[in-house]
């Protein structure tokens, strides 16, 4: 009879063990990225391009507040703008206003966390790039 409690315990004590060891909790974190830019796509050379982007918390806690860096055309240093704290679900849109200095077809890229103020669930998912042209001067 001790053997048969003993093994009754040990099977008792390992399905326990087992179920705590499957539920984890979710991880509480949020996710920022980029879902949408648009910018006026200017037809000449030396005017102004309005870039509008969206940022969206798609994680599963608020963000603190962060900075957006977009990428001018050349490439060089980017640009930081505040993004305010965010809920889940939660988006803000933001317009940055970049010179049109050269003709061509560039890259404008915007980045979500750029100074990477918060642990998000996927800090993978924080670009977003459009591409477009400038044609000759007026």
């Amino acid at each position: 009879m001790q053997k048969s409690l003993f093994w009754s315990i040990l099977i008792l004590s390992l399905v326990i063990t087992a179920s705590l060891a499957v539920t984890k909790p979710a991880q509480k974190k949020p996710d920022l990225v980029v879902t949408k830019i648009k910018a006026t796509n200017p037809t000449k050379q030396g005017n102004k391009i309005f870039v509008e982007y969206t940022i969206k918390n798609q994680g599963t806690a608020a963000s603190k507040a962060s900075a957006a860096g977009i990428t001018p055309l050349t490439g060089s240093k980017k640009i930081q703008q505040t993004t305010p704290p965010l809920g889940p679900g939660q988006t803000t849109t933001t317009t940055c206003i970049l010179d049109a200095n050269k003709k061509g077809n560039f890259n404008i890229t915007v980045s979500a966390d750029y100074l990477n103020s918060n642990v998000e669930l996927n800090e993978a998912n924080n670009e977003n790039t459009i591409k477009f042209g400038i044609g000759g001067k007026f």
